[in-house]
Parts: structure tokens; sequence; C-alpha cells
């Protein structure tokens, strides 16, 4: 336990460092939107300015909707924590430890704030819960859950994001700012849609820079864990090397646009990014 305390509050002094007035603020337009937030979709009345409507529900649905707001002082807050093997792909840094770096930056703003937040930990055929809360010690619970598994588990498949988008579902979530922190590049469209339909969502896609460029100091080979195969690349082949990149990128390229035609909202983060700098352009651009 002590071990943990001391790990935890590390992270927190330095995380705080980070976390000026001016970030905290703008997280709070970004999501908050001036305190107003989506309640419910209803039908367009004829007074009702076109402006209002969201074209891409109504095409959905085959008639003129808008989005009701009301004001909320509170959010309530859900992170999804995808723990699957391929989260250990590291060399220095693994695409682990940068979700827990983004977890922690956003928790803390969150709470600071008097939001409520929660998680699902999702792996191979397991779904863990954390319950609501806007205390610190919930974040240190988080924390300690988090090394436990990491220090201990063995080797896991990756659970798709398409079941566990359809056991959300079942839980009738409405009005949940979710934060889905993963390295999954695929899902289901209409199951993204069903899930950002009454719910806010921001897809974190979590990479080590390597795996998407495979750029090294020197010459290697490697070999890059895939969801159904491992995959071997010789870095000395520059064609193949290059043929990669340019599919990788592709992939993830239309992955965005997947994630955004359904109505959700995404962030690239790899290593080699400065994370709060690249929140800061997010929320900015958001609530602009």
């Amino acid at each position: 336990m002590k071990n943990y305390l001391n790990d935890f509050r590390h992270i927190e002094i330095q995380t705080k460092k980070l976390l000026s007035s001016n970030f905290l603020w703008n997280f709070k337009s970004a999501f908050r939107g001036n305190g107003l937030v989506f309640s419910e979709f209803k039908t367009r009345e004829e007074w009702e300015d076109t402006s209002n409507i969201d074209w891409l529900v109504s095409r959905r649905e085959g008639k003129y909707l808008v989005r009701k707001m009301e004001e909320e002082r509170q959010l309530s807050i859900l992170f999804l924590f995808d723990f699957s093997e391929t989260m250990n792909f590291s060399f220095w840094k693994s695409k682990i430890d940068t979700m827990w770096n983004i977890f922690f930056m956003i928790a803390l703003s969150a709470i600071e704030d008097g939001d409520k937040v929660w998680a699902l930990f999702f792996w191979k055929n397991t779904l863990h819960f954390s319950p609501f809360s806007n205390k610190k010690l919930w974040i240190f619970n988080i924390y300690k859950f988090w090394t436990e598994y990491n220090n201990s588990s063995s080797k896991n498949e990756k659970k798709s994001f398409d079941d566990v988008s359809k056991y959300i579902k079942t839980m009738n979530l409405k009005k949940k700012l979710i934060f889905v922190m993963t390295d999954n590049i695929d899902c289901d469209e209409k199951v993204l849609r069903e899930m950002s339909f009454w719910n806010d969502i921001v897809f974190i896609n979590i990479f080590h820079h390597i795996e998407n460029t495979l750029d090294f100091d020197k010459d290697m080979i490697i070999n890059l864990w895939n969801t159904k195969e491992w995959l071997f690349v010789d870095t000395f082949d520059k064609e193949k090397k290059d043929l990669y990149k340019a599919l990788r990128k592709k992939k993830i390229e239309d992955f965005e646009k997947k994630i955004k035609k359904s109505g959700g909202d995404y962030i690239f983060i790899d290593d080699s990014k400065n994370i709060f700098k690249e929140f800061f352009i997010f929320m900015k651009k958001r609530w602009a």
C-alpha cells in the first residue's frame, strides 16, 4: 500500500503542475458547453432555427430533429480502459503508461470541477466496473487496481470493442461523457452510432510511434503484436517499410472518419506527443 501511495502522490504532483487554471477552464468549456449539455433529441417545430437541426441524426431517423439542451453543473464521466495485451507494446514506455497519464489528467480535472467519474476495464472476456465517485481516493483505487493487474496478469487476447459497446448499451446510459482509451482501430459503425446517440463519446486512440512508423535509431528486425497474428517486419527493407507506414496511416485515418461520422470525437495520441498540448488544442477546437 505504501508503494502505491508514494507512486500515486508523485504522479499527482507532476500532473497538477501542468493543470493550470487555463487548462481547467478550457476543460470546463469544452465538455460542458458553458453550462448547457445535451438532454435529448426532439422533433423540430416550424418556428425553430434550421441551424439547430442535427443533420446526421435527422437523416438516420427520417425526420428533422434538434438537440434539446439543458443546464447542468456536473458531468458524469465514464472511462473505458483497454487492458488488452496489445496495450503493453513498448520500448521504454508502454501504451498503458500513456493511457494512465491521460486518465490522470482528465480525472483530476473532472474532480477538481466537482464532476462524478467512474470506470470500466476490459480485456479478453473480462469486464470490471468501478462505481461513480467525485473523490481523489477513487483515482488512487483505480491506480492500485491498474498496477496490480499490470504486475500480475497473464497475456490476454483483445476483447472486441463492439462487445463492450453492446454491453454498455444494455445499461441504458444517457447524457454521459465517455472517454474510450484504446489502440483499437476497428469497430462496428452501427454500434458506435447507437452508443453516441445519447452520450458524448471521445475516442482516444493510443499508440507507440514505432508501431505506426517502424522508425528506429538503427536498423533491426522486430515483431509487432497484431490482433490476429505475429507480424514480422524487417526494417532493412525500405520498400516494405514505406508500404507498411502508408497502409497503417490510411487505416487510422479511415477509423477516425468512421468515429466522426458516427457522431463521436477523435484524438490521436502516441508517446512522441505532448499529451497536455494535444488535449489543450482539442479542447479549444471543441468549444470554439
